[in-house]
């Protein structure tokens, strides 16, 4: 049996800038220390899992929502090579409490924001997303790099 091994490296998510801030008559939210986050190269067998730190910091301490968005067709979790495209899917982990799957577009509400409201001076960050490629998506793709971008938009509650 001859077993062939597609080259396929993926640039995901290109995770909403290294810092936001959001000002309402309520609170303000800030979120930083996101970046891009490289997949790597398919090894061509397996997922490929990537989780990114990062901090949302609330102010007065409060209840926060994320809305996350991929830059597919509707906002789609997808990666595209140009001529291809290649599903991922999403996961988010407040400061307390294990991952949640999210859906393009559907706000996920009841996250605890950090009480450094400005996320300055942590010794970890509190907040995690994490992106999965199925294997096997990658199996059916073409070889090539994908890239995509995904926008995690939190508002208060």
């Amino acid at each position: 049996m001859f077993k062939f091994s597609r080259a396929i490296s993926a640039i995901c998510c290109a995770v909403l800038g290294a810092a936001a801030l959001l000002q309402t008559a309520q609170a303000t939210i800030v979120v930083n220390q996101l970046d891009d986050m490289p997949m790597g190269t398919w090894s061509g067998a397996g997922d490929m899992v990537r989780t990114m730190n990062h901090c949302v910091g609330t102010s007065p301490i409060g209840l926060y929502r994320v809305t996350a968005t991929g830059s597919g067709a509707g906002g789609a979790f997808t990666l595209s090579n140009g001529s291809s495209t290649l599903a991922y899917q999403v996961e988010f982990a407040g400061r307390t409490g294990g991952f949640f799957a999210l859906a393009a577009g559907v706000a996920r509400s009841g996250f605890n924001g950090n009480t450094q409201a400005q996320c300055t001076g942590l010794t970890r960050q509190n907040e995690r997303v994490r992106i999965t490629i199925r294997a096997a998506d990658l199996a059916a793709a073409p070889a090539g790099t994908y890239a995509g971008t995904l926008t995690l938009t939190v508002a208060p509650e």
